[in-house]
């Protein structure tokens, strides 16, 4: 490839990444994702290296993205480029101070253009905790999720890392995404095993540890 991505242990980078079982916790959410990948528009939020969009691609869906990092943004469009299917716009968005409706449909004046440019899926993976104040972002995801739509997210629980701004516990993980979305399901995953929720409630002591994430498919709040 011509652009070339560095791993610096924030991002998962195909070929980079160190460590084999890293790169499967994350592969094995986009696999997970691709239940509700069906052709239509897809959005994924700090895509990173762009790996999880080709993934998700996979059933012919239109794929978009969006991240932070310009380096990141013109890998990921090399690589989609590279594949016969849909491709939207990669953006580059400063999540903490951008909305994302604004910045992908800030440029559009009818209603019913805008409407029509929503996604039936966003993705967003390990994004939340990288954030002072989540409330922008998600409200920007809301915004931008068809009505019908579904969001599928991941956060780490108890992980304190010099790329992490904020250290959330199940509770409070669940909580922020409450005020937001409402759950459809929800998982508990511990390295590339993903457990309904309902097997193991009544033991939230025991999620709250370091190599734990909370996996949720949401629709909008009506």
């Amino acid at each position: 490839m011509i652009n070339d991505l560095t791993f610096t242990g924030e991002r998962c980078v195909p070929n980079k990444t160190c460590h084999a079982q890293t790169m499967s916790e994350h592969l094995i959410r986009y696999a997970f994702a691709t239940r509700y990948a069906k052709v239509g528009r897809i959005l994924d939020v700090a895509c990173g290296s762009g790996y999880g969009l080709k993934v998700m691609g996979m059933l012919g869906a239109n794929l978009s993205g969006a991240d932070v990092s310009q380096e990141a943004v013109d890998f990921t469009i090399e690589l989609l480029n590279n594949e016969e299917r849909m491709i939207g716009t990669i953006y580059k968005i400063n999540f903490e101070n951008e909305q994302l409706d604004k910045k992908l449909f800030g440029h559009l004046s009818d209603f019913e253009l805008i409407e029509n440019s929503k996604f039936n899926l966003i993705t967003s993976f390990e994004t939340i905790e990288h954030l002072n104040d989540p409330n922008l972002f998600l409200q920007g995801i809301k915004d931008c999720l068809k009505d019908d739509g579904r969001f599928v997210y991941s956060i780490p629980l108890c992980n304190p890392s010099k790329y992490h701004k904020v250290v959330y516990t199940f509770l409070e993980a669940y909580e922020l995404i409450t005020k937001y979305f409402d759950h459809e399901e929800l998982y508990i995953q511990e390295g590339i095993e993903l457990v309904n929720y309902e097997r193991v409630k009544g033991n939230l002591e025991g999620l709250n540890k370091r190599g734990i994430f909370i996996v949720g498919v949401c629709h909008k709040k009506k």
